[in-house]
């Protein structure tokens, strides 16, 4: 595995894929990550992991802020994934100067994308059981798992991914996900091999050296050092002001500038007087209807407590968790065997909402009841 080989397949997968749609994209990586051989699977991580180590800066972490992405520790963490799936020449170009993610078109799309750090992982450790012996004895392992546990999981797996065809396909996704991760694990054997000197040198030589920036920038500095990407996604940018001043939009030459506007005053006083959750929901807000002006936001900010916060529900897995944990009495020894993502997709089917940071914000309801039953 080289460099080129690992970017082919990120834009392979890019191309093939809604970008707004992070789970067809993850099953299109995994996918293509299962044809390699293991031991390319993990140089492809290892590709992945470097890449991911030169993106962490200051510079890119603020430009992360001035997006309006999650920007904690573990939210900069997951927009370096999103960065690195949107292929090779965005990912250069925004380290060589981060306003270029001005001209990327992100509509629909979360800047955060967690489980993409994780697709290798996962076809690792498929790979490996095909590799550890002949077909059959995959096939008996699991013949030997499902006669334990598939009738439990059919009994409460209420339907597969939509990337999946049937039923049986989401119990034998458990299978694999479940038992063959623990045995196969990525990172673990990882640790046995020794790195490849002459593949970090090749990577090295693309990675621009990192310029002078203050790492201790604040959002109110934002407007100033990316007055373009503060421009685009102003909207998002409301949100942060809980944590200090309203940047101010980057206006046009000979326009009325934006802080004389007592709409916009009004609107840095309220925002300035909600808590953490009200911050979130706000987000959450702002990604569903994404005002065009103060008044807009103005408005927008009367309705916070028509939403709902799910704290630390940060991605379908999680929200597949939430969903049996409180609407259901399955065994929690049990979540292992069943299609989490999959019940997650569905729980949002039925209660929509957006997930922002750590937290899922469900949007307000009218009549909308879980129909999903377990047995």
């Amino acid at each position: 595995m080289n460099k080129e080989q690992f970017w082919r397949i990120v834009d392979d997968v890019r191309s093939s894929a809604d970008p707004r749609d992070q789970e067809a994209i993850l099953f299109a990586l995994q996918e293509q990550l299962r044809k390699l051989p293991s031991a390319e699977i993990m140089e492809w991580q290892e590709i992945f992991q470097f890449y991911d180590d030169a993106a962490y800066c200051a510079e890119l972490w603020a430009a992360s802020g001035a997006m309006g992405a999650h920007c904690s520790d573990d939210g900069f963490m997951d927009f370096r994934s999103w960065l690195i799936s949107q292929g090779r020449d965005v990912y250069m170009a925004a380290l060589r100067d981060p306003e270029s993610l001005a001209d990327v078109d992100t509509e629909g799309q979360s800047l955060n994308f967690e489980q993409y750090a994780y697709a290798a992982p996962k076809a690792y450790a498929q790979r490996r059981a095909y590799e550890a012996g002949p077909l059959a004895d995959v096939i008996r392992e699991y013949i030997n798992w499902a006669s334990q546990y598939e009738q439990q999981v059919l009994d409460h797996l209420m339907e597969a991914s939509p990337h999946e065809k049937d039923l049986s396909a989401g119990v034998a996704n458990a299978f694999l996900r479940g038992y063959l991760a623990r045995k196969y694990d990525l990172y673990e054997d990882s640790q046995r091999i020794t790195p490849n000197s002459e593949l970090l040198d090749s990577l090295m030589e693309d990675i621009p050296e990192k310029r002078d920036f203050d790492p201790n920038w604040t959002l109110e500095d934002l407007p100033r050092i990316f007055p373009r990407l503060c421009q685009k996604y102003e909207a998002q940018m409301v949100t942060w002001s809980a944590k200090g001043p309203l940047p101010a939009k980057a206006v046009e030459r000979n326009s009325p500038p934006r802080a004389d506007c007592p709409t916009a005053d009004a609107v840095r006083r309220r925002v300035g007087t909600l808590t953490a959750d009200e911050e979130t929901i706000l987000a959450a807000i702002i990604l569903r209807y994404a005002p065009e002006s103060p008044e807009q936001a103005m408005e927008l900010l009367d309705h916070v407590s028509d939403y709902t916060i799910l704290k630390g529900v940060n991605c379908y897995e999680s929200l597949g968790r939430y969903f049996l944990a409180h609407e259901t009495s399955v065994p929690e020894e049990l979540y292992e065997y069943m299609n989490l993502d999959a019940l997650g997709c569905r729980y949002e089917d039925e209660h929509p909402g957006v997930f922002v940071g750590n937290d899922y914000v469900q949007y307000p309801s009218q009549t909308q009841t879980m129909s999903m039953k377990m047995k």
